[in-house]
């Protein structure tokens, strides 16, 4: 009846700059995210009902298993940690936390998280390096080849093909731009622009601090987080909630997505 269902904490940890707060070790860190993951699911699974986190059959499982998981990035000989940040990153994931059970905690576009993890991880991988997560790749993303591993491949640049669903996205300065076909990577848009149709009819400004502008289709900045809005696009979170930008969430709750009872 187990269910196994890839965990997120792993796409957190990124590559950036320095800052000095100290006081945290790696498998300090691993054992608290851990903690964090499974308290938080297995209760919000319990208090449901009497249900089941889906991806292990215990809660001490759920432990080991992610513990293990963080652990196989955080202590990779490919990989230099600057322990200055871990406890300045654990404080910004665990906020994430603090949301109730009808909220799946999402890190993808929390400023906090973001600022935090810069310069908490840097890869030695050249392209071509075996790995076995992207943090592993000096410059790049891991391009997983099946099983357990990958290869590093370098990001695509400007005029390369991209995939503007994320399979293999440019470079992170660069916007992938789906207006043509295959799409390929440019400079991200600015404020100003005329909008690009793409190739499945939506009007589009290419880049993570704009957006389009139907009436006028022209690119726009995005907005801040309780600013108003009309639509998903306008915000810098790309979560417009009622008329207003909201923290980026997921629409599935935490029992809708992690849960199941005994009879699935």
């Amino acid at each position: 009846m187990k269910k196994v269902f890839a965990m997120v904490l792993l796409s957190v940890l990124a590559a950036g700059c320095d800052d000095d707060s100290g006081g945290m070790s790696t498998g300090e860190l691993a054992t608290k995210m851990a903690t964090l993951h499974c308290d938080k699911f297995y209760t919000c699974c319990e208090d449901f009902g009497g249900w089941e986190f889906r991806s292990y059959d215990s809660y001490s499982e759920c432990l080991t298993g992610e513990e293990q998981k963080l652990k196989r990035v955080l202590e990779s000989p490919n990989v230099t940690v600057n322990e200055s940040r871990l406890a300045d990153f654990y404080s910004a994931y665990s906020k994430l936390y603090a949301v109730g059970c009808e909220e799946v905690p999402d890190h993808s576009y929390d400023d906090d998280v973001e600022a935090a993890q810069i310069g908490m991880l840097t890869g030695s991988l050249a392209p071509g390096g075996v790995c076995i997560a992207s943090e592993e790749c000096a410059d790049g993303y891991c391009n997983w080849t099946g099983d357990d591993s990958g290869v590093c491949v370098a990001y695509p640049q400007v005029g390369e093909e991209c995939d503007y669903y994320g399979n293999y996205a440019c470079d992170p300065s660069l916007a992938c731009n789906s207006a043509v076909s295959p799409a390929l990577c440019m400079e991200p848009m600015k404020v100003g622009d005329a909008c690009l149709t793409t190739t499945y009819g939506s009007n589009e400004c290419f880049g993570s601090a704009v957006y389009c502008v139907e009436a006028t289709m022209k690119c726009a900045a995005r907005k801040a987080t309780g600013a108003s809005c009309t639509d998903d696009p306008e915000c810098l979170s790309d979560y417009c909630e009622e008329g207003t930008c909201a923290d980026d969430f997921s629409d599935s709750t935490i029992v809708e997505n992690e849960c199941t009872d005994f009879y699935d």
